[in-house]
């Protein structure tokens, strides 16, 4: 259970940290609305708990429907208590030093770590993907990481 949560944890924090600099100081191009990212938070979150399932249910199936119901409940849980604890302890932080970029670079490293640790805390062995998986995979990652750079680089110009 903990393998999905921190998984689901990930996409949730990292969403919320680009997303949230696109709505609230994007200079660039044209400003992201508040709803506009918190759909984005939402619809990001819900793929990856229904991702993080799936695989968990592949790696250690679920005795019943009942189990795999509460196992769900679980995770969906344990994700937003880090989330929520994680952005306490960044806003507790920033209301001290006033320290923005470095929340924000803290906040997408720890998701990060939370994508890195959860896929292999669900499953150590590599998971077996088709050609076309490992390809979206990689396009997944190659985008975060872009939109994860522009967001940093943005608010580091807009202080």
């Amino acid at each position: 259970m903990i393998g999905p949560a921190l998984s689901v944890f990930a996409v949730m924090l990292w969403t919320f940290v680009v997303a949230g600099q696109f709505a609230s100081s994007w200079k660039l191009g044209v400003q992201v609305r508040s709803g506009e990212a918190t759909i984005m938070v939402l619809l990001t979150t819900l793929v990856a708990f229904i991702a993080s399932l799936r695989r968990s249910r592949i790696v250690v199936p679920p005795r019943s429907m009942f189990h795999f119901f509460w196992r769900a409940v679980g995770v969906g849980l344990v994700a937003f208590v880090l989330f929520v604890l994680s952005l306490v302890a960044a806003t507790a932080i920033n209301s001290a030093m006033d320290v923005d970029f470095l929340v924000a670079v803290a906040l997408a490293l720890l998701s990060l770590l939370g994508a890195i640790f959860g896929a292999r805390l669900t499953s150590p062995m590599p998971v077996e993907r088709t050609p076309r998986q490992r390809t979206l995979l990689v396009m997944l990652w190659v985008a975060g990481t872009v939109l994860t750079l522009v967001a940093l680089l943005d608010l580091g110009a807009n202080g």
